[in-house]
């Protein structure tokens, strides 16, 4: 009997998607919060998740992305049922990691035949596509800067930090500091979110990687790198989920055995593919700012990283300042963050133009206070990574 998983809040909610469920012939679980629907859907390992957003401990988007990094839990179908309606909380939900978005107040009929749409979906899928062996799990990747480069990934806890812009210009920074080509890994949910920033469209983004890990070598990834200028090789997100995450992860591997120094987006999301290049970097670099909301989002994505297992002294917090005044001092950020905020970056009017030209801002406007900002972090990261310049 196939198990599904209501995460809500509201009992009457509960108890209604649960009898309609429980008529079709599941069996239902249910967790009043978050965290109780985190720890039931790793025991119980459910086949469909149903997530409310907004509850107490832990919201649903949240929820979701840690179901989604976890591989006890990552291939369940994931179904956010929320009142929240607009067009940007069905992108926050597909970003997080969900399979579908329903508005409440649903008719549960139709939420039953999505249930078991999802389901008959999952079961075509394993039956045309058996488990690969080369996959690896995502709680013990091999490490992949034990010698050679360094790999720094950029992390935000929610859509909208910042976390694209920032591994931008902090490639492009460590690329002219170093006087050397730097590959900028693009992990984000979104394929091609790096390149649609730079105003990039390319044949290697509509390629992307190959689908078979064992016939990744150098030879056929340094085809992928798309080059940008100043010394800036991006490697897009691939373009299907047949790649499997194991063949991203070779990757950046061989990436951190050709270069000094790699830089990963991660975007918003601790998936299947981001997980296992996170948990094998340097340093990671939690992008974040004084917003209520991704202040609560930043302690679950902290919590996230310390259950995979990834020190928690080698996760430094970068705090973005998207609007001109901050609703905290940086003393209250720094009692509400519980790792070390290694920079500020300032509030920077010009960033909306950058949107427009698709250029970096290091490139339009190196000596603005976030440009300035950002070469700061470059140099205490090149000391605290031991980085040099090139000779010559």
């Amino acid at each position: 009997m196939k198990r599904i998983l209501i995460v809500d809040d509201d009992p009457e909610i509960c108890k209604l998607v649960e009898f309609a469920l429980q008529q079709a012939g599941f069996a239902v679980l249910i967790a009043e919060d978050g965290q109780k629907g985190l720890a039931m859907a790793r025991e119980h390992q459910p086949d469909v998740a149903i997530l409310d957003v907004m509850m107490p401990s832990m919201h649903g988007y949240e929820l979701c992305r840690r179901l989604r990094a976890d591989p006890r839990t990552a291939e369940a179908g994931i179904i956010i049922l929320t009142a929240r309606s607009q067009p940007i909380d069905e992108q926050a939900a597909m970003k997080a990691g969900a399979d579908l978005f329903v508005a409440k107040p649903a008719v549960l009929s139709e939420l039953v035949e999505r249930v078991q749409a999802l389901l008959y979906e999952a079961e075509r899928k394993a039956a045309a596509s058996p488990p690969r062996p080369e996959s690896r799990p995502a709680t013990k990747p091999e490490p992949i800067a034990k010698s050679g480069g360094r790999l720094v990934a950029c992390l935000g806890p929610v859509p909208g930090t910042g976390v694209t812009t920032l591994a931008i210009n902090l490639a492009l920074a460590f690329a002219a500091w170093q006087r050397n080509a730097i590959p900028l890994v693009d992990l984000g949910g979104a394929p091609g979110s790096v390149l649609e920033s730079l105003g990039i469209v390319s044949e290697g983004q509509q390629r992307g990687l190959s689908s078979s890990e064992g016939e990744l070598s150098w030879e056929t990834l340094a085809p992928q790198l798309v080059a940008y200028h100043a010394g800036l090789h991006i490697l897009p997100s691939p373009t299907t989920e047949r790649v499997p995450p194991a063949v991203t992860h070779k990757a950046v591997s061989l990436l951190c055995k050709r270069f000094p120094l790699v830089i990963a987006d991660a975007g918003h999301s601790l998936n299947a593919r981001s997980t296992p290049v996170l948990l094998s970097a340097n340093l990671i670099l939690l992008v974040t700012n004084p917003e209520a909301h991704v202040m609560q989002a930043l302690s679950g994505t902290l919590a996230a990283l310390q259950e995979q297992g990834y020190p928690a002294r080698r996760i430094l917090a970068v705090v973005n300042n998207l609007e001109p005044k901050t609703r905290a001092s940086l003393e209250e950020l720094r009692s509400e963050i519980t790792r070390p905020i290694l920079s500020v970056i300032p509030y920077e009017p010009a960033i909306k133009y950058t949107q427009h030209t698709q250029r970096p801002l290091l490139a339009m406007n190196p000596r603005s206070p976030a440009s300035r900002a950002i070469g700061q972090l470059t140099m205490q990261l090149a000391r605290g990574l031991h980085l040099e310049k090139a000779a010559g």
